[in-house]
């Protein structure tokens, strides 16, 4: 060790040169970007919805008669003409919470908050989740295709993405194609069965 010092290289403070954080910040950014400059923000939810007689109907099943994954398109900006989240803002408060990306409504005060995570390395907290907020994290993001497929198709639960804490409104409907077998009692006491298969609901 001698008195002159000779130059070495490092990172300024804050500067993040490994792939992980870059995807991460890459990600708010983009997705940030798209919500404000788009007219609309998609998100759609894949919910098993039960057949509208479930609850009544005797020959139910805890399956077949279920709508499984059925498509629930929504968008976060504009819903029936009515502008609903107009700002995106990065890593602000909202309670005790510091999310990615934090979606409010400066028209609707009613709005509630809805947090967007980009999961890279963690997901949300269990804290988080248990918490009251609507959260939308993306899966595990591997590279910037992940996020341009998040950009394009919008979030989709249960393909590019978790939702937690929405309670989207479904419609009613009757299945009324399962095989169900089914007796016809008369009222001389005779009967007629009808095997599974031949009748539908």
């Amino acid at each position: 060790m001698g008195p002159v010092k000779r130059r070495y290289f490092s990172h300024k403070s804050r500067c993040a040169c490994d792939g992980e954080s870059y995807l991460h910040k890459l990600a708010k950014r983009k997705i940030k970007t798209k919500f404000e400059s788009s007219e609309h923000f998609p998100i759609v939810f894949k919910r098993d919805i039960p057949c509208s007689e479930f609850e009544t109907c005797m020959f139910k099943d805890d399956y077949s008669c279920i709508f499984h994954d059925k498509t629930i398109s929504h968008d976060l900006k504009i819903w029936k003409g009515k502008t609903l989240y107009n700002l995106c803002q990065e890593e602000v408060w909202c309670d005790e919470f510091k999310p990615d990306l934090l979606l409010t409504s400066t028209i609707d005060s009613q709005l509630p908050p809805i947090f967007i995570e980009v999961y890279k390395t963690h997901e949300s907290s269990d804290n988080k989740v248990n918490s009251k907020h609507k959260i939308i994290e993306t899966f595990k993001l591997k590279s910037e295709s992940d996020v341009d497929r998040i950009l394009e198709n919008g979030f989709i639960e249960n393909v590019n993405c978790r939702i937690i804490g929405f309670n989207p409104k479904t419609e009613k409907i009757r299945k009324k194609d399962m095989d169900i077998t089914r007796v016809v009692v008369y009222e001389t006491g005779l009967c007629y069965f009808h095997r599974y298969g031949q009748v539908k609901c």
